[in-house]
C-alpha cells in the first residue's frame, strides 16, 4: 500500500514536471524566480522520495534479518558452492573405483 502511494506520488510529480517544461519550452514561464523555485521543489521531491525508499528498505531488511530469510546473493553463493562440493565428490568416487 505504501509502495502504491509512492507510484502515485511518483506519477503526480512526473506530470507536473512534464507539465512545467513544456510551459518553459512553450515561453509560458519567463519568472526566472519561479523557475527556480519549481527546480528547488521537484530537486527536494527527488531527495524524498529517496528517502522514503532507503527508510523501507532499511525497515524491509531488519524484517527479513528478524524472520531468519536468506539474502538471494548468499542463497546463489551456496547453491554454486553446493555444486562444486557435489563435483569433488563425483571425482573422488570415480577415483576409487
Amino acid at each position: 500500500m505504501l509502495y502504491a502511494g509512492l507510484g502515485i506520488g511518483n506519477m503526480v510529480q512526473k506530470k507536473t514536471y512534464e507539465h512545467y517544461k513544456k510551459m518553459v519550452e512553450e515561453g509560458k514561464n519567463k519568472n526566472p524566480q519561479v523557475s527556480s523555485t519549481l527546480e528547488n521543489f521537484f530537486e527536494n521531491i527527488d531527495d524524498q522520495q529517496q528517502e522514503v525508499q532507503d527508510k523501507m528498505k532499511e525497515i524491509f531488511q531488519t524484517i527479513a534479518d528478524k524472520l531468519g530469510f536468506v539474502k538471494i546473493e548468499d542463497y546463489e553463493y551456496l547453491q554454486k558452492r553446493i555444486k562444486t562440493l557435489e563435483a569433488d565428490l563425483a571425482k573422488e568416487k570415480n577415483k576409487t573405483k
